[in-house]
């Protein structure tokens, strides 16, 4: 797999042959991630309104919080501290699924 990215890279970097191919090949990644960013949001909005139902219905708390720190996460991730936030989001959610009642068969 590392092979085939780095076959990859050499041949894009001596096919660019002019700024312009370099401009347009910035200008897309730029635009892929902003949609990237995006979308990262509206899924981790997603799950918090899930986590708060599961929330509201178990009457365990970390299941929103995680939610929230997630959503936080999402939206800090631009400046790199989103990705804590994630992460403890995800500790937080799996408190909450170490919490849950055992299920009576």
């Amino acid at each position: 797999m590392f092979v085939s990215v780095g076959v990859l890279i050499v041949g894009v970097l001596t096919d660019m042959a002019s700024e312009s191919t370099l401009t347009k090949m910035g200008g897309s990644f730029i635009l892929t991630l902003i949609a990237v960013y995006i979308l990262s949001i509206v899924s981790a909005y997603n799950w918090s309104k899930s986590l708060s139902l599961i929330s509201f219905y178990t009457n365990i708390r970390q299941f929103n919080t995680a939610g929230k720190l997630y959503v936080w996460g999402a939206i800090t991730s631009i400046v790199l501290v989103g990705l804590l936030l994630s992460f403890i989001g995800g500790i937080f959610l799996a408190v909450a699924f170490f919490n849950l009642p055992e299920a009576k068969v």
